[in-house]
């Protein structure tokens, strides 16, 4: 499996401590944006590692943030 996003830094350390198996993402990959993408699957396509369309999925370590606000504000105002 590998990580990107700009939390990577953070998840891989956690992870790699909790004995998940990672392997290291290329630095000019950890940002996500469709290039990082399109050379991933690139590479995985060259030594036959292919997936179909529909079996791609993104898994978030957390709420994005306007999520997150949206929450903040809620528990404030059932506080109040």
């Amino acid at each position: 499996m590998r990580l990107s996003g700009d939390g990577y830094d953070i998840a891989y350390a956690r992870l790699s401590e909790r004995g998940v198996a990672l392997a290291p993402t290329p630095a000019l990959l950890r940002l996500q944006n469709a290039a990082s993408v399109a050379l991933c699957a690139f590479r995985k396509a060259e030594v036959g590692e292919t997936v179909s369309d529909r079996a791609l999925a993104p898994v978030y370590l957390r709420l994005p943030q306007a999520e997150r606000d949206r929450l903040e504000k809620e528990k404030q105002l059932k506080n109040k």
